[in-house]
């Protein structure tokens, strides 16, 4: 991906000149008349012609430009006209796009405007259009990947995520620029809003670094819910350093102690650094996973010293879950496997009596992705999950969750349901059609299918939901639903126990 984002840094160089079409190769299976966009800065449409020999389609990413109107996503074998259309924009913006063919992508790229860069605070890029060039200046509060150059410029009115920091070439060569945190950097770069909320620059070109008075040389920590003291060394050439709890975080977060030393001069070392190692305390935590902060000022340079501390897993709904506040705190949600939207990585649709959560990435408790579990987790199966509570684009969802329980379920008729043996903790699926409803308070009836019949004795809303609501599902004779029980008997007479419902024929 990174080559990739390369090779449109230097595609821009020459795009931006006059936004002209540059000649390139194409694929056998799918030709386009132009694989460079021109949008006017003024706003319009420009049309470019796709001419394939089977279906094609354009790959929609989280990283789809938002300001970018394609009036045809997918088409057949054929010529088909594709228009590429845009509001007004004042500055300048790119997007790569990839058009699938068989087993082919093809490039097409789309500029708009001019990218003159403008110097601007964070807050002002944040405010401003999309694709626009910037040179920011802030500290750098904490870095993410040291290959590529991933970290957080922050200048006092917001914050950019900067998703890899390139030199004049555009190379990526991290060790060279020497940021810190708690540096002063100034970057030029093209601000994108990715995902619908997280304000970024993709490989932005370093300019100038300022080396702060005052570093860390404690390791970020994770600290148990039981609370306690924990030292962190601090590094500084400044008059002192002068650590602050920020007012968000005081209630259970606090200095107890400071130890100064100063540094001794050598002839290697003339003006060496002084050190400190400040004692913080944190209270138990009896909620869910949170971060704390610390920062250590010296001089003109200050530095924040984030930690994270457990908490206790918050055992809930799919209701609540979706009304929680995005953060660390972590969840334990039950439900029924609704849907799979992808097997790969294991994004999902879990189900309770009170709605559904949508799951973006799930693992097991060894760490391996969804397609590598031992044993597969399917539609239908009960699972429950961990994991934090976040949004994508407003939409609430958890993101990678562990597996912590898996029942698997088994789609069966009423035949097979009732050659199966009593368990109570063996889940199998049903299909058919309600009859002879006894019980409109707990919900007891016949279900029936083409092989037999078998008497449900109870049914809950939902996988957890109460009982005596069997008149909220609004379910009558006749009707077409799924449930899942366990096969249980009364009297030595077949029936569905633990009963719960999934759902019903439209």
């Amino acid at each position: 991906m990174k080559l990739r984002y390369l090779f449109s840094i230097i595609l821009s160089a020459l795009f931006f000149a006059g936004c002209a079409d540059i000649n390139t190769d194409s694929w056998d299976n799918i030709k386009l008349s132009q694989t460079y966009v021109s949008i006017p800065a003024a706003g319009g449409s420009t049309n470019v012609t796709v001419e394939a020999t089977e279906a094609w389609e354009f790959v929609q990413g989280e990283d789809w430009p938002a300001w970018l109107t394609v009036d045809k996503l997918s088409g057949t074998a054929g010529k088909t006209t594709v228009a590429f259309t845009a509001e007004a924009v004042n500055g300048g913006r790119t997007a790569e796009l990839q058009i699938k063919a068989g087993d082919n992508t093809q490039f097409v790229n789309v500029c708009q405007g001019s990218k003159d860069v403008t110097v601007a605070t964070c807050a002002e890029v944040i405010a401003g259009p999309e694709g626009k060039s910037y040179r920011v200046t802030g500290t750098c509060t904490a870095i993410a990947n040291t290959t590529y150059g991933n970290w957080y410029l922050n200048d006092g009115t917001g914050e950019l995520y900067i998703y890899g920091t390139v030199n004049a070439s555009g190379s990526y060569d991290w060790a060279k620029f020497g940021i810190e945190v708690g540096d002063v950097v100034t970057v030029e770069g093209s601000y994108v809003l990715y995902g619908g909320n997280t304000p970024e620059f993709v490989d932005a070109t370093f300019i100038s670094v300022e080396k702060a008075l005052v570093s860390v040389a404690t390791e970020e920590q994770t600290l148990p819910k039981e609370g306690g003291e924990f030292d962190v060394k601090v590094v500084y050439k400044g008059a002192g350093v002068f650590p602050t709890v920020p007012e968000e975080y005081r209630s259970w977060v606090s200095i107890v102690d400071m130890q100064n030393k100063e540094g001794v001069p050598s002839k290697i070392e003339p003006n060496p650094a002084d050190t400190a190692i400040v004692k913080i305390a944190v209270l138990p935590n009896e909620a869910g996973d949170r971060s704390g902060s610390v920062s250590f000022t010296s001089g003109s340079s200050t530095v924040p010293y984030k930690f994270m501390q457990k908490g206790a897993i918050i055992e809930t709904t799919a209701d609540k879950i979706n009304a929680a506040e995005d953060g660390e705190t972590q969840y334990r949600l039950t439900g029924v496997v609704k849907s799979i939207a992808n097997g790969k990585y294991g994004n999902i649709y879990i189900a309770d009596y009170t709605g559904e959560v949508y799951v973006y990435g799930t693992y097991d408790a060894d760490g391996n992705r969804f397609d590598a579990f031992a044993t597969p987790i399917k539609e239908g199966d009960i699972v429950t999950v961990v994991g934090p509570k976040t949004s994508y684009k407003g939409d609430p969802q958890m993101k990678n969750v562990t597996v912590e329980k898996h029942i698997s379920v088994a789609p069966v008729t009423v035949a097979d349901f009732l050659a199966a043996p009593e368990a109570k903790d063996v889940y199998y699926s049903l299909t058919g059609t309600v009859s002879n409803i006894v019980n409109t308070t707990y919900g007891n009836f016949d279900i029936v299918d083409e092989t037999g019949s078998v008497y449900v004795y109870g049914l809950l809303s939902g996988w957890g939901g109460p009982s005596k609501q069997f008149e909220s599902l609004g379910l009558k004779e006749g009707d077409k639903i799924t449930l899942v029980g366990v096969r249980a008997a009364y009297k030595g007479t077949a029936q569905v126990g633990s009963a719960f419902f999934v759902s019903k024929a439209e």
